[in-house]
């Protein structure tokens, strides 16, 4: 009887032990399923969300100074953005603040999906955003960044194009009237269009098309609707029309040579003082103007000539002396016709013509000029880059010749601040300067030339028309 009990017993353990191997098959089965569905369900979702091309940065980190900073984000979104950071706090505010506020916008356009979608069924979202740097000099920098932006189930998405330009040494960020002098007229628009078009006829275009810029080195890149690669103007032919921070880029720490600022007036120990301003106009002459620069270098008196440009070309060591003595420069136009009665292209050829003469002899562009015959108006203003200097005494010593008249007129109504009006072509009027100026110092005034005159005095901009500068 024991044995029958042990072979139902050992039957029962076969039959529990074949039953198992089944499960454990049976488990395997669906653990090898489950990891093919597993991965099926990744091949899908990584045909369905692509990994977008990096956005090229070459450009931010070949700029000295300017390095690149990312926000990657893979769960949700694709997104890739790369910004500049610079050496300056206020301008990497200004430039995190515009990043934040891009990805604000398109996760603002995100919409909700149910949890366990299928991949096919979700999509993606996308945000990329590049950027590109170029320079003007050692701190201005522009920064071009264009963005790209794709919802869920869209065929094709959207690009968007912005700019920056900044100062780095100070933080300022340019707008582009910013750029140009006189920014409350529209003059420079115009000029930017014809230089970009060919021609006048497409000055239809809104202000707000020309926002959206760059400075590249000697170039202006404006990036008109609809942005696109953008439109390259030199900045040679806008010199005139170009602040004056424009016109001097620094260049490893100094400026450029080819673009020198003038000397800065030296208004040191000038407050309180009654100032007077000689000025004379229609020189250099051959040899009355170095026998007067003879007397004002005797009497420690420096004045402001206003030099006609094709008398200059005849006299260049006269201009440069004058400069080199520390007198001031000024414009007369470059051959001394009245502005008011030419033609646009005439006046601009006049007043740029003997600026550039100028800017050649004693290395800057004046900073002041004088109207011929003192006529101006709103077209002499607008096409002017400096201020417009005239007189609050003239003493008709071009119409007079005479050194008794032209000395009493000048003493009889100088006031504190008055500009002067002399002809440094007349011998007689150099007789009456050598009368004048010993007579005006035993009255307690200083001389001061037009830029020491205005800088004492409030400042002036260009096109502005200043007649004298009382305290």
């Amino acid at each position: 009887m024991p044995k029958k009990r042990d072979t139902r017993k050992k039957n029962t353990n076969a039959a529990a032990k074949a039953k198992l191997r089944k499960k454990r098959i049976a488990l395997e089965i669906l653990a090898v399923g489950v990891g093919l569905a597993v991965l099926a369900l990744a091949w899908a979702y990584s045909r369905q969300m692509p990994t977008p091309p990096a956005i090229p940065a070459a450009s931010v980190l070949a700029i000295e100074d300017v390095g690149l900073e990312l926000i990657a984000q893979r769960d949700t979104s694709y997104i890739t953005v790369y910004y500049p950071k610079t050496n300056s706090a206020q301008v990497n505010r200004v430039v995190k603040l515009f990043v934040d506020e891009q990805l604000a916008h398109f996760r603002a356009g995100v919409q909700p999906r149910a949890r366990f979608t299928l991949p096919h069924q979700r999509g993606y979202d996308e945000f990329t955003l590049g950027v590109e740097a170029t320079r003007f000099d050692d701190d201005i920098v522009s920064f071009v960044f264009r963005g790209f932006t794709r919802y869920a189930g869209e065929e094709a998405g959207r690009g968007s194009l912005d700019t920056m330009t900044f100062d780095l040494s100070t933080g300022t960020q340019y707008a582009l009237e910013a750029l140009f002098l006189k920014p409350e007229t529209d003059g420079h628009l115009k000029t930017l269009t014809t230089l970009a078009f060919g021609g006048p006829e497409e000055t239809a275009l809104a202000p707000e098309s020309f926002a959206r810029f760059a400075l590249d080195g000697d170039t202006l890149r404006l990036f008109l609707p609809p942005p696109a690669q953008g439109v390259g103007i030199p900045l040679a032919p806008l010199r005139q029309l170009l602040a004056r921070r424009l016109r001097a880029p620094i260049r490893g720490g100094v400026l450029d040579p080819a673009y020198a600022l003038p000397p800065e007036p030296d208004v040191s120990g000038l407050e309180g003082k009654k100032l007077v301003a000689l000025t004379f106009d229609d020189g250099p002459h051959g040899t009355l103007t170095p026998r007067l620069l003879d007397f004002l270098k005797e009497q420690g008196v420096h004045a402001t000539f206003f030099v006609v440009g094709s008398s200059a070309a005849l006299y260049p060591d006269i201009v440069r002396r004058a400069a080199a003595e520390g007198h001031q420069v000024g414009s007369h136009s470059y051959t001394h016709k009245d502005l008011t009665k030419v033609s646009a292209q005439t006046r601009g050829e006049e007043i740029e013509r003997s600026a550039a003469l100028l800017e050649e002899l004693i290395g800057y562009r004046p900073t002041v000029m004088r109207p011929p015959y003192g006529a101006q108006n709103a077209a002499v203003q607008n096409a002017s880059d400096v201020p417009l200097i005239l007189w609050s005494i003239d003493p008709r010593d071009w119409e007079t010749r005479n050194a008794d008249k032209t000395y009493t007129r000048v003493m009889a109504n100088a006031r504190d601040g008055d500009i002067v009006l002399m002809h440094d072509i007349h011998a007689q009027t150099i007789d009456a300067a050598m009368r004048v100026v010993p007579a005006l110092k035993a009255e307690g005034y200083t001389f001061v030339t037009i830029d020491q005159l205005i800088a004492a005095r409030g400042g002036a901009q260009a096109g502005d028309v200043i007649y004298n500068r009382p305290a």
